[in-house]
C-alpha cells in the first residue's frame, strides 16, 4: 500500500497523513503557530543586569549553545520567537549597544555619513573613526558620538551597516554562536531571544544531550553505565512528575 504524502498548505513542507487530516493541513509547527500561539515572555529589559544574568545561566546557556551548534534548531520557531521579542522592546529605552559596542564602518558608510554631515571623508575618518585590531574603521568613542541623550541615532538615516543589521538576528546565528552570546550580555532583544529560545526547545536540548551520553556509553566503564543508568531513571522520573 502505497504510503499518503501531502505538502503542509503554510510552508510547504512534506506533512503525512496524520497532519493532512487532523491537523489543518499543516506541519506540527504552523499549526501550533496558528491554534496554540504562544507569545514570548521577557525575562529582562535593564541592560544593567544582562552580563551577570548571562553568567547566572552559564551552564544552561552553554548546553543551548551545543544544541545550536549540532545543526538541530529549527529556524523557523526561533525566527517567531525573534519576531515577537523584537516588537516588545523598545530599543530607544536602552541604546546599550550604543553605549558599549564600536560598529564597523565601511568606505560606503564613511561616505554616505560624510556627505549627510556636510564634511569631506578625510575630516570625518580623523574626528570620529580610528583602526581595530584588524585594520577596520570603527568608531573612536563609547558611547558613540552620535547617540543623543534620548537615545536616538543623529545619524539614523545613514548609520553603518553594522548598525542597520544589530543585533544580527536576522540570518542563520548557528553559525556565529560566539557573537550571539557576547550580545545577549549587551542586548536586551538578544538575551530575551535567549531565554525564550532555551525555553521552547528545551525538550530538543535534552533529547539531544541524551542522545551523546548514549553515544559515550561504549566507552564507559560498568561502574559509569550504573551511574548513568541512575541520572536517566530519575531524569525520567522528574519528567514524569511535571
Amino acid at each position: 500500500m502505497k504510503k499518503e504524502s501531502f505538502t503542509c498548505r503554510r510552508c510547504g513542507t512534506l506533512i503525512g497523513g496524520h497532519n493532512q487530516y487532523l491537523h489543518a493541513g499543516m506541519c506540527d509547527a504552523c499549526f501550533f503557530e496558528v491554534y496554540f500561539p504562544e507569545e514570548a515572555q521577557i525575562f529582562e529589559i535593564d541592560a544593567k543586569n544582562l552580563s551577570r544574568l548571562c553568567r547566572l545561566n552559564y551552564k544552561a546557556n552553554m548546553d543551548f549553545k551545543d544544541f545550536m551548534k549540532s545543526g538541530k534548531v529549527d529556524q523557523r520557531r526561533f525566527k517567531a520567537i525573534v519576531k515577537e521579542v523584537t516588537g516588545k522592546i523598545d530599543c530607544t529605552q536602552c541604546g546599550n549597544c550604543c553605549k558599549k559596542l564600536k560598529p564597523c564602518v565601511t568606505e560606503n558608510d564613511i561616505e554616505r555619513i560624510s556627505q549627510y554631515l556636510h564634511i569631506t571623508t578625510d575630516s570625518f575618518i580623523k574626528q570620529y573613526l580610528m583602526k581595530n585590531t584588524d585594520g577596520e574603521f570603527e568608531f573612536n568613542h563609547a558611547p558613540c558620538s552620535f547617540l543623543q541623550k534620548d537615545n536616538r541615532c543623529k545619524i539614523y538615516e545613514v548609520r553603518p551597516r553594522d548598525c542597520q543589521s544589530y543585533p544580527h538576528l536576522q540570518n542563520d546565528v548557528t553559525y556565529r554562536c560566539l557573537q550571539f552570546f557576547a550580545n545577549a550580555e549587551v542586548c536586551p532583544i538578544v538575551f530575551n531571544v535567549l531565554e525564550n529560545s532555551k525555553v521552547e526547545f528545551s525538550e530538543n536540548i535534552n533529547e539531544s544531550r541524551f542522545a551523546e551520553q548514549l553515544a559515550q556509553l561504549d566507552v564507559l566503564s560498568e561502574e559509569d553505565v550504573k551511574e548513568f543508568d541512575k541520572k536517566t531513571e530519575s531524569m525520567i522520573t522528574k519528567k514524569s512528575i511535571h
